[in-house]
């Protein structure tokens, strides 16, 4: 994949270890460009050297890929993978939203767990339930979304056939959306661990980057986590008006105590952008979890750059954003997303 190795061969030094390089470049080796209009890093902001891949498919050409035959693309057996079968059927769903003109964005997130040694590849998914833009449908269309989802990646009989009636787990598991929803966090996206069967349902969420107003909204959807841990690390990320988004596991017993804070880093074109980034970065280095090198080097990926000589391969790279992640027990850990893509005409 042309544009992972791009992206690899620019990364600063101190954020990606030999080893963890070494894994992309062979996992970039076999896999097709036309399965990835974008590619993340996931990268480990403390000493921990596991680096995961992300990859978004969004073109027409790519989903049809996917549908059919991105398993084999991939050397991955789609029978003995509940991950590829689920992708599958998700990218038909997106063929459908682009042939009726759906404003949900089509585009699929694949992420791959590369810590794993050198088995097959096997994605976790990630869908949008609700418009790129500032959500205007009402949260009653984002559940609908989030259904179907559910239904057509995870379907109670294996997938071979359409659920006429969602299961007990299913129905249990979208009243713990509702709720979310009717506590002031707007569904934007939902993800599903395939090959984890007792991750849940991951719900990504646009909510207040106040924490006070945060956790308070938390104690309305009946977060079991620890809320004055919560707000002490969202208050760590709130600097220089960074946007925040909350990432929420439900089941169908209900909302876990695990939870993400993710800080959007990739902002406007403004002069104190970078100020902003550094400032997020120091605090996080403060808390302890970040560690100095790789602080240095997403630093300098903090303001987009460019990486190409031509028209037809330019690329656009950078810090994304932060994520904050707490478990039940209170432990955080800080992970940092690193992305590229290629450059529309627009954009030249």
């Amino acid at each position: 994949m042309i544009l992972l190795d791009v992206l690899l061969g620019v990364l600063p030094e101190g954020l990606v270890g030999d080893p963890a390089l070494h894994r992309l470049r062979v996992v970039a080796a076999g896999l097709p460009d036309i399965l990835s209009a974008r590619v993340g890093l996931e990268v480990r902001m403390d000493h921990d050297p596991r680096v995961d891949l992300l990859a978004m498919v969004s073109t027409t050409d790519a989903l049809a890929m996917l549908a059919t035959a991105g398993h084999r693309a991939l050397g991955a057996d789609p029978v003995a993978g509940p991950g590829w079968r689920g992708a599958a059927r998700l990218a038909e769903r997106s063929l459908g939203l682009l042939r009726h003109g759906s404003d949900l964005p089509p585009g699929i997130w694949l992420e791959f767990d590369l810590a794993t040694g050198d088995g097959p590849l096997v994605p976790a998914v990630f869908a949008a339930v609700a418009p790129e833009r500032e959500c205007t449908t009402a949260s009653r269309d984002a559940l609908q979304a989030t259904s179907e989802v559910l239904a057509v990646v995870a379907p109670p009989d294996g997938g071979r056939s359409a659920p006429r009636v969602p299961g007990a787990a299913t129905v249990a598991l979208l009243s713990v959306v509702r709720t979310v929803a009717d506590a002031g966090l707007a569904l934007r996206q939902v993800g599903l661990f395939p090959h984890r069967p007792d991750a849940g349902l991951r719900l990504f969420c646009a909510g207040p980057s106040d924490p006070v107003a945060l956790t308070a909204t938390l104690l309305a959807c009946g977060w079991p986590g620890p809320v004055g841990t919560l707000r002490h690390w969202a208050e760590y990320c709130a600097v220089g008006g960074g946007r925040f988004y909350l990432d929420l596991d439900a089941t169908p017993r209900g909302l876990t105590g695990d939870a993400g804070i993710e800080v959007l880093c990739a902002g406007p074109a403004r002069s104190d952008w970078r100020q902003f980034v550094q400032d997020l970065l120091a605090r996080l280095e403060t808390g302890g979890l970040c560690c100095p090198e790789k602080r240095s080097a997403l630093l300098e990926l903090a303001a987009p750059a460019v990486v190409g000589n031509s028209r037809r391969s330019r690329h656009r790279y950078g810090l994304h954003h932060v994520k904050v992640s707490l478990a039940s027990n209170g432990a955080a850990r800080a992970k940092a997303y690193v992305g590229i893509y290629e450059m529309p005409l627009l954009e030249l």
